[in-house]
């Protein structure tokens, strides 16, 4: 590896960006049925690839790796809604009344979407203070 490579590869990994990424299920109906009683909080990301914001969030804030660590307890869907005439994206924003983009939908760990706890763009820290703040509300007993 020349010492150029070495610097950008270096310079990527101090940045977060070198890191995992946060892996996803793709959404399905039975995947999120099956979510719902797993007994473990869900953050389900409504995204387009046409979007800005949501490719920032793919690229900054879901390969922050402390990201990485604190969404390890949640079940983790994602939801392509970038053909937004498509019949199942139209079905599933429909679902759940998604008027923009990025939509981060939290369900605690009962399975009861927590509505006021949606979200749109959030940087690794926000995501990360949002999280520990709602602790209590997203992991029931």
């Amino acid at each position: 590896m020349s010492p150029r490579s070495l610097f950008i590869a270096f310079a990527l990994l101090l940045a977060g960006c070198g890191g995992k990424a946060v892996e996803w299920q793709k959404y399905t109906e039975q995947n999120f049925e099956n979510a719902l009683y797993s007994n473990h909080p869900i953050i389900l990301e409504v995204y387009a690839a046409w979007c800005g914001p949501c490719m920032k969030m793919k690229d900054e804030t879901f390969r922050d790796k402390r990201v990485v660590a604190s969404l390890d307890d949640f079940t983790r869907i994602k939801f392509d809604a970038s053909r937004r005439t498509d019949p199942e994206v139209r079905a599933a924003v429909g679902l759940f009344r998604i008027s923009g983009y990025p939509a981060i939908l939290f369900f605690n760990s009962g399975g009861k979407e927590l509505a006021d706890l949606r979200q749109s763009f959030m940087s690794a820290d926000d995501l990360l203070d949002f999280i520990e703040y709602n602790r209590n509300r997203l992991f029931v007993s």
